[in-house]
C-alpha cells in the first residue's frame, strides 16, 4: 500500500510527489492513512479540492481497509530547469 501511494505522482500527473506518508494498523479491517501531498503548482482552489477527493477516493476504492484518508495538500515548489 505504502509503495502503491507513493507512486501515485507516476499516475496522476497533478501530483508532483508525495512528501510524507504515514500509515498504522490500530485493528485488523482498518488503517488510517495521512500524507503530505505535494501537487502541480497553478492548480486554483477548486481543483486543489477535486484532486483531494480523487486521491481520497482512489486509495479507498483500491484498500478497503484505508478506511479513514487525512491529505496535507501542498503547492510543489517549481523545479529548476522545468
Amino acid at each position: 500500500m505504502r509503495r502503491a501511494i507513493r507512486a501515485m505522482p507516476d499516475e496522476r500527473p497533478e501530483i508532483d510527489g508525495v512528501a510524507d506518508l504515514l500509515t498504522m494498523r490500530p485493528g485488523v479491517d482498518s488503517v488510517p492513512v495521512a500524507a503530505r501531498v505535494d501537487l502541480v503548482p497553478g492548480l486554483d482552489s477548486e481543483g486543489i479540492a477535486l484532486v483531494s477527493e480523487r486521491i481520497k477516493e482512489a486509495v479507498g476504492d483500491r484498500w478497503r481497509e484505508a478506511d479513514q484518508v487525512f491529505l496535507d495538500i501542498t503547492e510543489a515548489l517549481p523545479h529548476p530547469g522545468r
